[in-house]
């Protein structure tokens, strides 16, 4: 019980140092804090919003409305042979890996409170079903970082093949029954329309604002950090895109290291996604952790540390990948 006391005073008071020295930078760098707003803003407006909102809102009316079960159906043979998941969990792999950041996270959330998979299938999904978006790859980072074909092709294939891998070596039972035993069912089709609808606009709006102040938050140090003047060049690359993606990878894009450096480093980073990324599937599956999971039982749960352990490990098949390919092409 002391030692649980003292953890609580030193994090506390660790909030605290926090809350201050964010304080003092908001009064002693209002200019600086203001452009880290407004880049904040922008990410949010045309790249944020145009990716994940229309998704967000579509993919909240197919779960309240029992559609993800029919829509998983369509995936299902391919993903249950890969992966050994249920109709459900199969609809999840596919919006993980095609709509990006944080909606992979957030399905599976709502796939767990809406009872249409078991905590303990999306414990395992939450190791893998998690990626960048094809569109933010293809429309954002591929024009700026690797225009060509062959590196399209080579960059998809490094951020996307290493989740699948982990997906499959880490599957070790089969979800289908399971689920169909007992799983509680629960769907909208007796709800009315618009009802359904309008819950769907409304938490994909909740959802999207929450993100945004993730954004503008690590937006704002990006742009402190770089104006450091003891700070090395690659240093003042690296960390925007350890603390935000879609500002880190511009700033690679623009940079003059070597061109296969731009490369990697850009896929590294799209796979890790950034303290950005990072938060604000914290934020999300804050929800779950605290509703759907035994206080004295961690078997199955959802938490960051083990998506961060996944990712990293991710990131290591990605290089491995990576090395292999450039022995075989040089």
């Amino acid at each position: 019980m002391k030692q649980d006391n003292n953890n609580s005073t030193k994090q506390s008071f660790f909030i605290t140092i926090i809350l201050v020295l964010l304080a003092l930078t908001l009064l002693l760098f209002p200019a600086k804090c203001s452009v880290g707003v407004k880049l904040g803003i922008n990410i949010a407006l045309y790249s944020l919003i145009p990716a994940i909102l229309p998704f967000m809102i579509f993919s909240n009316y197919v779960i309240q409305s029992g559609y993800s079960e029919q829509i998983g159906k369509m995936v299902h043979p391919l993903f249950h042979k890969l992966f050994k998941t249920s109709t459900n969990g199969s609809y999840a792999v596919l919006i993980g890996f095609l709509c990006g950041y944080p909606l992979g996270a957030k399905i599976i959330c709502d796939l767990i409170k809406n009872n249409k998979i078991s905590l303990k299938e999306g414990s395992y999904l939450f190791k893998f079903a998690n990626n960048p978006s094809l569109a933010f790859i293809l429309c954002y980072a591929a024009p700026i970082s690797f225009p060509d074909t062959f590196s399209k092709i080579s960059a998809l294939f490094l951020i996307y093949v290493p989740s699948v891998v982990i997906g499959i070596i880490s599957s070790t039972e089969d979800f289908t029954d399971i689920n169909r035993n007992n799983t509680v069912m629960n769907n909208g089709f007796h709800l009315p329309f618009s009802k359904v609808i309008d819950d769907s606009i409304f938490n994909a709006l909740l959802t999207t604002v929450r993100l945004t102040g993730y954004i503008m938050l690590f937006s704002i140090l990006s742009t402190l950090i770089s104006d450091i003047p003891f700070l090395s060049y690659t240093v003042k690359i690296i960390i925007p895109c350890l603390l935000e993606l879609t500002s880190g990878i511009y700033q690679i894009s623009i940079s003059n290291l070597m061109d296969l450096s731009k490369f990697i480093l850009t896929i590294i980073f799209s796979i890790l996604g950034g303290m950005s990324v990072l938060f604000q599937i914290s934020s999300i599956i804050n929800s779950v952790s605290d509703n759907n999971c035994n206080k004295n039982d961690n078997t199955y749960h959802l938490n960051i540390s083990s998506y961060i352990k996944y990712k990293l490990f991710s990131i290591l098949l990605c290089i491995v990948f990576f090395l292999i390919n450039v022995s075989i092409t040089t």
